[in-house]
């Protein structure tokens, strides 16, 4: 029987204990005990997986757990292969991802204070036998004492005065052999929520300066930290001392699906036998959708996004397998824009059309990421946009290969990010073509695109550019429109087929080497190269005709009719004599039903033109 597909499920023992499908994650529990330091923080985007590993973590070294984590651990890497520390610790774990941030700052405070006194009656329910003497006078079993002991206003103003009172009494209580282990999951999640506010920092900064000084005193042994952004910790405490582990290769995979992964989990989950969708074309989708997450520069393989891969293959399931599942299928679409646009909006007017300019051009961006960024202004640098895209996984690090292929030979030490997958693609096209005021609806939902699998029939394709074309507000930015007309072929294309392999700006190769252009002064000295790349290339993944565009765009004027059509004739010839240069390419020489068209859009009429060469 096929286990169930854990779509919005996080909770360990819900897992295991409901049949539903696990990826096990756990021998990275192994390389955590060999790190370095006493605080640990992994930063990944949200809706990654974090949540359900700390809750490993909880039940794998708290001592009070041991039963439930070897019956819940069978099968499991750690199961065979148990470290030192398994069952060592009195485990103390916070998750703040459910505190109230939507609200004033008074609100999210008393709510973080409500949620520690939570976290520390559950810690007694499991060690009745260290509750103090104090608490134990108090009513009620013993979370209702600990409720009333710390619901005083006057003696426990915040969150701060709790921890602090439970960690000096419970600092007596503990035996000298097992110490405390603190584990906070989305430590960020209501800070950054609180984005747009000047936030308090005094009150977290407390918070963690607490821990640390119980973690002097030798009363916590170990803290393992999750989040998205190293914001938080980096701008509030400058006394707490954490190795960050985010980016260390050795934890590129503890959390998200490797291919293996997936492909496990598909087998998991669903049974393709007599159903219309392969598991093959399943699993080709998910790869330009979903994957293309790298964490560390000296990693080769990629990560997929765990949480969009989940609810894909819901999508897929609902359908009963008759059909690939559109990009906008998927429900956190909607929000995923909106906070796009909501962090693009701390950057100034300038920065916003160059960042955005470089992302949808799909190619490396360089970058120096901030050690720190303070929220708190009203405006960010570029690079601390491109920081916060990093952190949010709306961008990527770049490996050396792709930075290489887009020619920065001598900036290899350096720092690149680009965009992981088709999904994030996705949005930053949106944004970008709804900031020209293009309708993103239409192009979203064009299904009669799908006749350019089957046949060699663009006719939807340039009824669609000519509906863009008519939004144009700016027609003297040359570049700006072009760039348009080639996103919203590119994002038309990516939402409405499914068998088309997509790529902006394609490098041509001649025997596994990239093609180079040179510019020559007097013909000898060269002024600047740059790799060859088509415009956009659509390789046809099954049986049907594939593409080759290249796009030129000549803005409106008043010249003369002959002046016009000299220059159409110009662009058209300079097009084609790319066109011939690209089909030399490695692979797409072998591609027999390859179709070359130029795209022109001069002096307001939009010119598609197949050439037979």
């Amino acid at each position: 029987m096929k286990k169930l597909l854990p779509n919005s499920v996080s909770n360990f023992q819900t897992i295991i204990t409901k049949n539903y499908a696990y990826i096990d994650k756990t021998k990275f529990i192994e390389t955590l005990e060999n790190a370095a330091g006493n605080i640990s923080l992994f930063l990944r985007p949200r809706r990654f997986g974090k949540t359900l590993f700390t809750e490993i973590l909880y039940y794998y070294y708290d001592r009070s757990l041991q039963d439930q984590a070897n019956e819940y651990l069978k099968n499991t890497y750690i199961y065979e292969h148990p470290t030192p520390n398994k069952g060592k610790y009195f485990v103390l774990k916070f998750d703040f991802s459910g505190i109230k941030s939507n609200e004033d700052l008074s609100t999210t405070l008393k709510s973080l204070k409500t949620r520690v006194i939570f976290v520390i009656a559950n810690f007694f329910k499991n060690y009745p036998d260290l509750l103090p003497t104090m608490i134990k006078k108090e009513e009620g079993n013993s979370s209702e004492k600990v409720q009333n002991f710390y619901s005083n206003k006057n003696k426990f103003t915040n969150a701060c005065s709790v921890l602090e009172d439970f960690l000096s009494k419970i600092s007596i209580k503990l035996p000298n052999e097992h110490k405390l282990m603190v584990i906070i999951d989305d430590y960020d999640y209501f800070t950054n929520d609180l984005i747009d506010q000047v936030q308090n920092e005094s009150d977290y900064a407390t918070f963690y300066n607490i821990l640390r000084s119980f973690i002097q005193n030798g009363t916590i042994e170990y803290v393992f930290i999750t989040g998205s952004f190293p914001i938080t910790l980096d701008t509030a405490n400058s006394g707490f001392v954490y190795n960050n582990i985010s980016y260390y290769h050795t934890f590129n995979d503890l959390v998200g699906f490797t291919k293996d992964d997936v492909n496990n989990l598909l087998d998991q989950t669903i049974d393709f036998k007599h159903k219309k969708i392969t598991k093959e074309q399943v699993l080709k989708d998910l790869q330009a959708k979903y994957n293309g997450y790298r964490f560390s520069s000296k990693v080769n393989n990629t990560l997929f996004h765990s949480t969009l891969c989940v609810s894909y293959m819901n999508e897929l399931l609902n359908n009963d397998c008759s059909e690939l599942p559109k990009l906008t299928a998927i429900a956190n679409v909607v929000i995923d824009y909106e906070k796009l646009n909501k962090y693009f909006n701390f950057l100034s007017i300038e920065d916003q059309n160059d960042l955005c300019e470089q992302i949808i051009a799909n190619k490396p961006i360089p970058v120096v990421l901030p050690h720190n960024i303070k929220l708190q202004r009203t405006q960010l640098s570029k690079n601390e946009g491109l920081a916060i895209l990093l952190y949010l996984g709306y961008l990527t690090f770049a490996s050396s290969d792709e930075i290489y292929e887009n020619n920065n030979k001598s900036d290899l030490g350096a720092t690149y990010l680009k965009i992981p997958n088709d999904y994030f693609y996705m949005l930053f096209s949106q944004y970008y073509l709804q900031r020209q005021n293009i309708n993103w609806d239409q192009i979203t939902t064009n299904k009669a695109l799908r006749l350019m699998e089957l046949e060699n029939n663009i006719t939807e394709l340039l009824a669609l550019l000519k509906i863009i074309i008519s939004g144009f507000v700016n027609t003297d930015q040359t570049h700006e429109n072009e760039n348009s007309i080639v996103v919203a072929t590119y994002a038309a294309l990516i939402l409405n087929t499914q068998n088309l392999k997509l790529y902006r700006e394609y490098p041509i190769r001649h025997n596994n080497i990239i093609c180079i252009d040179e510019t020559k002064k007097d013909g000898n000295s060269i002024l600047s190269t740059n790799n060859q790349r088509a415009d956009l290339v659509a390789i046809n993944t099954a049986k049907g005709p594939s593409y080759i565009f290249e796009f030129k765009y000549i803005r409106k004027t008043n010249s003369k009719e002959e002046t016009k059509d000299s220059n159409i004739n110009k662009a058209i010839a300079e097009a084609t004599d790319q066109l011939k240069r690209y089909i030399t390419d490695d692979q797409l020489k072998n591609i027999s039903d390859l179709h070359k068209y130029i795209i022109l859009y001069a002096y307001g009429d939009l010119i598609i033109k197949e050439i037979m060469i």
